[in-house]
C-alpha cells in the first residue's frame, strides 16, 4: 500500500523568464536571437485566454527561435506542445510524439535534466515499455548523482514524482509482451549515459552558473496562501505553470506550461498557482516566474536501485 499522499506546494527558481540560453554556447549569442521578443511572448503562447492573433505570432517567434540548433532551450517549448497536444488547454499545436523528442532530447542533453522524464512520460503513453524505462532510469541516475541540488537550492521536492514515474515504468516494462529480459534495462542505460554523462553534466554546472548570475534578477516571494487538492487516485504528479507578474507584485496571467502524468494534475493544481504574491519591482514591465507545483508522497520514499 501507497504512504498517505498530501498536496505539497514547493517554488522552483522563479528568474525573470528569458527564451532559452543554451549553457555550452555562448550565453550572448542565444540571447541576442531573442533579445527583441517581449519576455510576455511566453504566456501569450501557452495561455488559451490570449487573443489568436497573439498566440499566432508568438508560436510564430518560437518557430523561428526553435530553428537555431545551438540553442536547444528555444525549442524546448515548442516540444512540449507537440508532446501534449489536445491535452494542453487551448494548445495551437497537435500531438507529435516524434517532433517533440527531436525538440526536447536536446535539451535534455544541454544539462535540463527534467527533459529525460519528459521523455519517459511520452514513451510511456505511446506504449513504449523499453524506451520508458530507459529514459526514466538515465533521468532518476543523473538526478542522484548529479541534480540533488537542483531540488534542494530551489527547495523544490520531486521525490513523489520520481517514485512514481519509477513506479509506473516498472509496471509498463512487466506487461509488455513479448517479456524482455531484465538485464537491458542496465544495458540500455549504460548505452545511452556512458558515452554522454561527461557531457551532459559539464554543461548541467554551465547552466548552474549562468542561473546564478542570473538570480540577481528574481522575483521574490512576499507570501503565498495555503493550498490544497484533492486529486484521487493519482500517487504523484507535477505541473508547471507560467506566472505574469505586475511591478506592483500582483500575477496577471497564469498558464499550464508542462504536466505529468496526466492533465487532471495541471488542472487540479491551477488555484494553487495563483496564491502567491511577490514583492513590487522597478519599471514598467512585468515579469515572467515559473512555479512548479508537485503532487506526492507526505515523506517520499528514497529510491534504491
Amino acid at each position: 500500500m501507497l504512504p498517505h499522499m498530501r498536496t505539497l506546494l514547493v517554488v522552483l527558481a522563479l528568474a525573470v523568464s528569458q527564451p532559452g540560453a543554451r549553457a555550452q554556447t555562448p550565453i550572448d549569442s542565444c540571447e541576442a536571437a531573442s533579445e527583441d521578443v517581449p519576455v510576455t511572448t511566453i504566456v501569450d503562447l501557452f495561455d488559451p485566454a490570449t487573443p489568436q492573433p497573439h498566440r499566432l505570432r508568438a508560436l510564430d517567434t518560437y518557430q523561428r527561435l526553435a530553428a537555431d540548433s545551438k540553442c536547444p532551450g528555444n525549442g524546448y517549448q515548442l516540444g512540449l506542445l507537440y508532446r501534449h497536444g489536445p491535452d494542453l488547454p487551448g494548445n495551437l499545436l497537435p500531438r507529435d510524439v516524434q517532433r517533440a523528442r527531436r525538440l526536447i532530447l536536446p535539451h535534455a542533453e544541454d544539462g535540463y535534466l527534467f527533459g529525460y522524464a519528459d521523455l519517459a512520460e511520452m514513451a510511456m503513453q505511446q506504449g513504449q515499455a523499453r524506451e520508458a524505462m530507459q529514459w526514466a532510469q538515465v533521468y532518476l541516475s543523473l538526478m542522484k548523482r548529479h541534480g540533488a541540488k537542483l531540488d534542494a537550492e530551489a527547495g523544490f521536492d520531486r521525490r513523489g514524482y520520481n517514485v512514481d514515474l519509477l513506479i509506473r515504468a516498472q509496471r509498463a516494462w512487466q506487461k509488455q509482451r513479448p517479456a524482455l529480459p531484465k538485464a537491458l534495462i542496465l544495458q540500455d542505460l549504460r548505452a545511452y549515459l556512458e558515452p554522454r554523462e561527461a557531457g551532459i553534466v559539464q554543461a548541467l554546472q554551465e547552466r548552474q552558473q549562468s542561473q546564478q548570475t542570473e538570480n540577481q534578477d528574481d522575483l521574490s516571494i512576499r507570501r503565498r496562501r495555503s493550498c490544497s487538492a484533492d486529486l484521487g487516485r493519482i500517487p504523484g504528479g507535477y505541473a508547471m505553470y507560467l506566472l505574469e507578474v505586475r511591478p506592483d507584485g500582483s500575477v496577471g496571467r497564469v498558464a499550464i506550461e508542462n504536466f505529468a502524468p496526466r492533465p487532471e494534475v495541471a488542472a487540479g493544481l491551477l488555484h494553487c498557482a495563483r496564491t502567491f504574491e511577490f514583492e513590487p519591482f522597478t519599471g514598467n514591465e512585468p515579469r515572467i516566474g515559473r512555479i512548479p507545483v508537485v503532487y506526492g508522497f507526505a515523506d517520499g520514499p528514497s529510491i534504491k536501485r
